[in-house]
């Protein structure tokens, strides 16, 4: 305010002004909340007249100003209503605002309900995964059901498949509700009507990848579609079986006891960090398989305070036996595994169980363990997608079946398929040939000398090698499988991609068979999206999971 000029304020009471023309201290209010400027205006009215007058001057000068001020930055009406239009849809702006709150919702895990229109989210994403379902014909659809803890049960739907550049494609198709029983009839009626949302006829479908359940099984069997077995959970399997033998799960009960004592107890465990920090151990991390508790238990023996029998102590050797399951569990869980590994897979766990040495307490595990592999796992080295799968794969071919039997039996079945092949596209360029009016013209045999022998027509008969389509396959085959194996941590589809020319049928064989992965891992980590969305809102309804999951893991 204007009146200040006149004034200064005391610094030991803020209550308190000096007049600057008399030096006179007036009082502004009772406390510094409630000072105001009444009092000095009266003191310059009574005491400062000559002053007062050009202060009211100033002050009614500065009032104009900031009226004028204001209506000059004030909008016209036309301007205030063209700044509420909403932007077209292709304007930059509107883009990025779209982009953001999309991310948000997604990122977010918010309900639709939010905005207004959730088409929006949805069509941008669900376009951009259409055009890429319409570019192939040969889809492997992996199934898994889920429960969430709502008390909703989904059907979750994964389509892979392989680009002409030999690019693994994944995405998800629905995670549908289910609001019947998990019968084979309702799991086909989901399925299909999911298919043809996309678009995708069963004819497209070259194998149904499920976790073995006979619902499932039977719904291949219905839709007369080929269909493959999850491997991982025959593995979970095995290592369960071999876990129950009584001597190793004593030494489980009793690791979870001893692991429960301080994870329950807050005055256990701070004393446990303290010792750690005594003996320089790191501090223990979250693990949640017995391999990692009874890795962690082994780790700190000595300083737990709850030291194991000298029987079980012998018995932490079971870390070194469910190591390689371990192993074989993260190489099947990538997202670059295929169904070739499976065969592989299997094989190395018997060599690495089998250089194992019979201690006490593990002979008896061992020996479960590899009974388990053999009643669960030999149905996978004679099914024929699997095995083939294996050959094609550069990394593998025919080094990792459990017997030469086997392998011959993969060759011959990968030849009669490039024996199709070749009769196929002998075909197809026949036809063409025929609509053209032409005839396949034969190579010109050249001649070392220039005489018209009868006999020169022997000569080039029997020096001209005779093959059927048959022998060309094998020989194919062979030229293949004499080549150097890839390194195990190269992508196999390269080897598609750079033999597109020299050997065109093993390339397109590729596309077809190395595209299914070994299990429903891709759909299990959806699963985990639509669980962090089903316990942020509990109350969302099924089909706002499916499209809040859709719009999370494909954008």
């Amino acid at each position: 305010a204007c009146v200040w000029k006149y004034f200064t304020a005391e610094n030991a009471d803020k209550t308190k002004v000096k007049s600057n023309l008399c030096e006179l201290v007036l009082s502004r209010g009772k406390n510094k909340n409630d000072c105001s400027t009444s009092s000095m205006r009266k003191h310059l009215f009574v005491k400062h007249s000559d002053t007062f007058q050009p202060l009211c001057t100033q002050e009614s000068e500065d009032k104009a100003s900031l009226k004028t001020k204001c209506i000059s930055n004030q909008p016209t009406i036309t301007d205030a209503f063209a700044a509420t239009c909403p932007w077209p849809q292709d304007h930059p702006q509107a883009k990025a605002l779209t982009r953001q709150l999309m991310e948000m919702i997604a990122m977010d895990m918010q309900p639709f309900s939010i905005v207004e229109d959730e088409k929006i989210y949805m069509k941008k994403i669900h376009l951009r995964v259409y055009k890429e379902v319409e570019k192939t014909d040969q889809f492997v659809i992996s199934l898994d059901i889920w429960t969430s803890k709502a008390i909703d049960s989904y059907l979750g739907i994964t389509a892979h498949w392989v680009t002409e550049d030999y690019v693994c494609q994944q995405f998800i198709l629905a995670v549908a509700s289910f609001t019947s029983n998990y019968t084979a009839a309702n799991i086909q009626c989901l399925l299909l009507g999911v298919l043809e949302k996309w678009n995708i006829t069963c004819d497209k479908i070259q194998l149904l990848l499920h976790d073995g359940g006979s619902n499932v099984v039977k719904t291949a069997v219905d839709t007369k579609l080929s269909d493959a077995t999850c491997f991982l959970p025959s593995l979970h399997l095995v290592v369960k079986e071999g876990l129950s033998q009584r001597a190793v799960n004593d030494i489980v009960l009793t690791s979870k006891r001893i692991v429960s004592h301080f994870k329950h107890l807050p005055t256990a465990k701070n004393r446990f960090k303290e010792i750690q920090a005594e003996i320089g151990l790191e501090e223990p991390t979250r693990r949640n398989t017995c391999l990692y508790m009874l890795e962690r238990l082994g780790e700190h023996e000595h300083d737990s305070g709850h030291h194991l029998a000298v029987h079980q102590c012998q018995l932490l050797k079971i870390v070194q036996i469910l190591q390689p399951f371990e192993e074989a569990t993260q190489l099947c869980s990538a997202d670059s595994a295929s169904i070739s590994l499976v065969i592989p897979t299997i094989e190395m766990l018997t060599m690495s169980l089998n250089s194992i040495e019979n201690g006490s307490g593990v002979k008896t595990m061992k020996e479960t363990l590899l009974h388990e592999m053999d009643l669960r796992f030999r149905y996978y080295a004679k099914n024929p997608i699997n095995s083939i799968a294996t050959l094609l794969n550069p990394c593998f071919k025919n080094k990792f079946f459990p017997s030469d039997a086997l392998a011959k039996k993969a060759i011959s079945d990968l030849a009669e398929l490039v024996d199709e092949m070749i009769k196929k596209d002998a075909t197809a360029q026949n036809n063409t040939l025929s609509i053209e009016g032409g005839s396949p013209k034969r190579k010109r045999i050249r001649k070392d000398t220039e005489t018209n022998s009868f006999y020169d027509a022997y000569d080039i008969c029997t020096s001209t090698p005779s093959e059927t389509q048959h022998e060309v396959a094998e020989e194919t085959i062979q030229q293949y499988l004499a080549e150097p194996l890839m390194k195990r941590d190269e992508c196999p589809l390269s080897f598609g991609k750079t033999n597109t020319i020299c050997c065109p049928e093993l390339a397109k064989l590729d596309r077809k068979y190395l595209v299914p992965p070994p299990g429903t891992v891709a759909t299990e980590r959806i699963f985990k999206v639509s669980s962090g969305l089903t316990e942020n809102c509990y109350r969302l309804l099924p089909e706002k999971v499916d499209k809040l999951t859709f719009i999370r893991v494909n954008a």
